[in-house]
């Protein structure tokens, strides 16, 4: 390979219900299905460039406290992000760093740098299409 192309998404772009914002889980859901079309087209056309799609789980970005989402509405109440429960499991961006190091390496396209919880809701979803069951929301026990 001479380049590889990393698309971010979120693991909210493989399960349902992402911490009550859907806006923000269908934009993650159309990054790793954009990303699924690169890699597919990049494989047929033989070119020297692969694709992956990065699905992080919590990481320590700071993305939350340096974000305005958590600011008051014009209404004057709390964003959506004021409420998030405390996350003890929280990857370092190097470990996340080094995830996708690996996963180009490899020629692996999905990297789930993601905590346990985050995969079991993705088999949960994965498995309730597959029976032909409704979606569930996953909610967060901790």
């Amino acid at each position: 390979m001479r380049g590889h192309v990393v698309n971010t998404a979120s693991m909210a772009g493989l399960i349902t219900g992402s911490m009550g914002d859907s806006p923000y889980g269908v934009t993650k859901h159309a990054v790793v299905a954009l990303s699924e079309s690169l890699y597919r087209d990049l494989k047929m056309s033989g070119a020297a460039v692969g694709a992956s799609v990065l699905c992080p789980g919590w990481t320590g970005t700071g993305i939350i406290a340096n974000s305005d989402r958590d600011a008051p509405h014009p209404s004057g109440t709390a964003g959506p992000m004021a409420d998030l429960p405390g996350v003890p499991d929280v990857y370092a961006p190097s470990y996340v760093a080094g995830q996708v190091f690996d996963a180009i390496r490899d020629d692996r396209f999905y990297i789930l740098a993601t905590q346990d919880d985050f995969l079991g809701w993705m088999k949960m979803r994965h498995d309730r299409i597959e029976d032909g069951r409704n979606p569930a929301v996953p909610r967060r026990t901790q």
